[in-house]
């Protein structure tokens, strides 16, 4: 699965989500949902959601190829119909992929850009990699699933 895959995903969740309002994702809370869906996702399978990187940039976690792709937008809001994922793609998607990134959305998403950005800020992850005026510093796919880890073995502890 591309990142591209999993943002269009998500931006048709927002859509769904709020639907009575403007549904608009921020491309900057799109990058930490991301960021979010990979690291729940390497750490209860294993492997990686998507193989493109995560880098350490100032406010947070990016991935690179996603940001090109919205990075043209004037606003700071990504336009939803036009770059939402259709109902047929979502049909061919993987269930366990469709689900952990709806789980992830719904556990993630009703936080502000600005939350998820400062709540990425205390993770280490990003602290660990993070290097300010550094480009392209990337966040290693083991650390992240390794910090994940965590989390997934607490929730299994509990049930």
């Amino acid at each position: 699965m591309k990142a591209l895959d999993v943002a269009r995903y998500l931006i048709a969740l927002n859509d769904k989500e709020c639907a009575d309002e403007k549904s608009d994702i921020s491309k900057l809370k799109l990058q930490k949902l991301l960021y979010y869906t990979q690291g729940y996702y390497s750490a209860l399978y294993d492997k990686p959601l998507f193989e493109e990187e995560i880098q350490a940039w100032q406010h947070g976690p990016v991935v690179k190829e996603v940001y090109q792709e919205f990075r043209s937008i004037d606003n700071n809001f990504i336009p939803t119909e036009e770059n939402k994922m259709s109902e047929a793609e979502i049909a061919k998607l993987d269930k366990d992929k469709r689900e952990l990134i709806e789980d992830v959305f719904y556990l993630m998403g009703q936080y502000s850009a600005w939350k998820l950005r400062d709540k990425t800020h205390e993770e280490s992850p990003w602290k660990d990699n993070y290097k300010e005026g550094e480009k392209d510093i990337v966040i290693p796919k083991n650390e992240i699933k390794k910090y994940f880890k965590q989390y997934v073995e607490n929730d299994d502890e509990d049930d």
